[in-house]
């Protein structure tokens, strides 16, 4: 950890176990790292990066609101108050069993969490109407004449529910305010000038990997460009990526390939920059790289909830984390077939022997 910032961080820790939301751990099921992310006001925000954990963790149904359409439903009100919950994340109580499973270290031991978020639920009443929520962030708006009873509507809400606000990042009774990154007001939606600033301030772009960045085309053509050929060296998902998000695929692409990928299209979509397929059983799996199978693999067959299981077995393993690439069953049996401990253990087959046996 960088020492500029260990004092922060032990003081945001102290503050945590003092309000009873962490507590020290010895025994943990999982173990995650914490980093530090910078604030809008320039101070410092603890956070715990939970990516491992999440993979392995079945993913929650519940549908995030979209940006668009909360800005959409706020726009051009006469008054909005913009309200934020104060450390959002910790203040539903989680189930005594899972608490192990948010176990975080730092250089004064392990923690872990006893109380989680919960929002939208609490407004669920409200929101559509006069209120929006996105995940701890809420906004009531409407007009002036309505617009106190709407505030203590909310505000009853927070007390029957425990949920504590900070007054440092509420905003009451205003005609125009920031909301998820863009102004809102009478007139509709606006950019924030701070923002826009920002751009303006930046150097022009002298790269071709700068401009695709600021003109918002992420597209990788360092493996030959938009042509198939460069496709096939992007990784399997390079090409499905394209189809979704152009409409078609490059000119030079085969048409038995694109007659395929036209067929499977419509069990993929892309979400928050991630592809995910339908599976038969309508669940969404996240769509895996190649880089990152041997790793999952080696977690599924051999980590703590792994237990060495057969190559059917660690298959649904994966398939349940809501994970999936094309070739996940062959890659379960390779794993198993390959792994050391799971040859040693096996029951003998009376397969044929692969090469021929001589005595000794």
């Amino acid at each position: 950890m960088n020492p500029n910032n260990a004092e922060t961080v032990k003081k945001e820790i102290e503050k945590l176990k003092e309000a009873d939301f962490i507590y020290p751990v010895k025994e943990y099921d999982w173990l995650s790292p914490i980093v530090i992310v910078p604030n809008k006001n320039g101070k410092l925000r603890v956070c715990v990066d939970y990516r491992k954990l999440n993979e392995f963790t079945v993913k929650d149904p519940y549908p995030i609101p979209f940006i668009d359409d909360i800005l959409d439903k706020v726009a051009e009100r006469e008054t909005y108050t913009l309200m934020d919950d104060y450390s959002g994340y910790n203040q539903v109580e989680i189930a005594p069993e899972d608490r192990k499973k948010t176990a975080f270290i730092t250089p004064w031991g392990a923690y872990a969490h006893a109380f989680q978020r919960l929002v939208i639920n609490t407004f669920a009443e409200y929101i559509g109407d006069f209120m929006e929520a996105f995940l701890d962030d809420f906004t009531v708006y409407g007009s002036a004449d309505q617009h106190s009873q709407q505030f203590e509507n909310a505000l009853i809400k927070c007390l029957e529910n425990q949920i504590s606000l900070n007054p440092d990042k509420c905003v009451f009774w205003v005609q125009s305010g920031v909301l998820l990154g863009h102004i809102i007001c009478s007139e509709g939606i606006l950019m924030d000038p701070g923002k826009v600033e920002k751009i303006c301030k930046q150097s022009a772009p002298t790269k071709r990997k700068e401009l695709q960045h600021v003109m918002g085309d992420e597209t990788d053509d360092s493996q030959g460009g938009e042509t198939y050929e460069g496709f096939r060296k992007g990784g399997w998902q390079t090409p499905m990526r394209y189809l979704l998000t152009k409409g078609s695929l490059p000119e030079d692409t085969p048409y038995h390939i694109k007659k395929k990928l036209a067929q499977k299209s419509e069990q993929y979509t892309i979400i928050d920059g991630e592809l995910y397929k339908q599976g038969t059983d309508q669940v969404l799996r996240r769509c895996v790289n190649e880089e990152d199978v041997p790793r999952i693999l080696e977690e599924a067959h051999e980590g703590p909830s792994g237990g060495h299981g057969a190559r059917e077995a660690t298959a649904q393993k994966i398939l349940h984390t809501r994970l999936w690439w094309p070739t996940i069953f062959k890659d379960c049996h390779s794993h198993v077939l390959t792994c050391n401990e799971c040859q040693r253990s096996a029951t003998l087959k009376e397969d044929m022997p692969l090469k021929h046996i001589f005595p000794l």
